[in-house]
């Protein structure tokens, strides 16, 4: 038959343990999504076209969305 204090003892590491896991996988994770030393290029010009540059801008969500730009940038 258990004592109260070894009944305590084995509610206690049954809630330790997990914790101790979760926090584990939990920074594992956030380790993960950490932003890159060098910035990603957002603009590039991919092309020409009737005397216009095609450019490919790449958005947060690594969509692309192309565009022409004729003259001078200001």
């Amino acid at each position: 038959m258990q004592t109260n204090k070894e009944a305590f003892l084995e509610i206690l590491l049954g809630a330790i343990v997990p914790t101790v896991v979760l926090v584990l996988f939990f920074t594992f994770i956030l380790t993960l999504g950490e932003p890159e030393d060098e910035p990603r290029e957002k603009f590039k010009v991919v092309d020409n076209y009737s005397g216009c540059n095609v450019v490919r801008y790449t958005d947060n969500t690594n969509r692309w969305y192309y565009f022409l730009h004729c003259g001078e940038i200001r």
